[in-house]
């Protein structure tokens, strides 16, 4: 390509490009169907430098159709680019918190563990049978009551009286443990 061709496609170029300005107006309100506002003047924005830039290599039979299509496809990778970027977050937090809480349990350590079946151990049989078919077999408070022939309300009396008495009785072996390494 000579100089003054590469000139005139140029200026060509650039033509095009005004004359097709008055269009963008109409283009962004369509990108904002697909995204935020912000957003689709920015992807716009790159269709018009896209538009420009095949317009100094190439000669297009339609730019509109060119600069639409352009834009269009720009809004999608832009969405398909956040879903990664959802998804990827999604996974870094689950994987995190449970970092957070593996942690958390490593830290509790096996005196803590011990203190708490100590703890469950002292509670009255059903209520202890109720403790640990709730939390530490998961079971439901309906499948527990069936199991068990008791009511629901029952079993979340046995369950508030355990949690109750393994939290006093937790409480009272740190308080002495604490006093034993103090003095």
């Amino acid at each position: 390509m000579t100089t003054s061709t590469s000139i005139k496609t140029e200026q060509n170029a650039e033509q095009i490009i005004e004359k097709l300005l008055s269009f963008k107006p109409v283009l962004v309100n369509k990108l904002t169907q697909m995204v935020e506002a912000a957003r689709a003047e920015d992807i716009a924005q790159e269709a018009y430098l896209a538009l420009y830039l095949k317009l100094q290599n190439d000669r297009l039979e339609s730019p509109i159709a060119y600069l639409v299509t352009s834009a269009k496809r720009m809004a999608i990778s832009a969405l398909r680019h956040d879903k990664v970027c959802q998804a990827y977050y999604e996974t870094h937090k689950q994987s995190e918190s449970y970092r957070t809480l593996s942690i958390e349990k490593g830290a509790m350590g096996e005196q803590t563990s011990e203190l708490l079946i100590q703890a469950i151990n002292r509670l009255p049989p059903i209520c202890r049978q109720v403790f640990i078919m709730r939390k530490i077999e998961e079971k439901s408070h309906s499948e527990i009551a069936d199991m068990m022939c008791i009511s629901k309300k029952t079993v979340e009396n046995h369950l508030a009286k355990g949690l109750q008495l393994c939290r006093k009785y937790m409480v009272e072996s740190s308080t002495k443990t604490t006093r034993r390494q103090v003095g």
